[in-house]
């Protein structure tokens, strides 16, 4: 709170990202969200070197 987040650098919003994505959440059956997207890729036989357009 109050921080000027432009004087964030990459990499300390890269780590925060990461801890907000890899959090276990009891909504998600206490799953991350980065683990519950996986989730949703293997079953749709997505690997990680797939690129997503939006059109």
């Amino acid at each position: 709170k109050g921080t000027d987040i432009n004087t964030i650098d990459k990499e300390t919003t890269i780590d925060i990202n990461n801890k907000i994505n890899q959090k276990k959440r009891k909504i998600l059956g206490y799953l991350s969200s980065e683990e519950l997207f996986l989730n949703e890729l293997a079953k749709l036989n997505v690997t990680g070197n797939t690129i997503f357009y939006k059109n």
